[in-house]
């Protein structure tokens, strides 16, 4: 009854981002070869599993990239972060 019906939504239209999986180096499925870093930083140590969400994203953002091998490190033994590396690869 009131307003317009033609309002458009306030939150943008998901994107199909292609997202590849992450694995650590011993899980592998496969033979492979490096192809580049997608991603080298600390994080937050409250957010793990959201960091290996965002490296299957940013691997997927690399168009030969068949999946992610993601390492996450702690520096110290209280220190509250963590140091996160993903490196795109190929299988072979």
């Amino acid at each position: 009854m009131f307003g317009n019906k033609n309002t458009k939504s306030p939150e943008p239209a998901a994107e199909n981002v292609r997202v590849v999986p992450v694995y650590t180096v011993h899980s592998l499925p496969q033979p492979y070869e490096v192809l580049c870093t997608v991603y080298s930083g600390r994080i937050s140590n409250s957010s793990p599993v959201h960091m290996l969400q965002q490296l299957g994203r940013a691997g997927g953002a690399v168009a030969e990239c068949d999946a992610v091998i993601g390492i996450l490190l702690t520096p110290g033994l209280a220190s509250g972060t963590l140091n996160a590396y993903g490196t795109a690869i190929r299988y072979v």
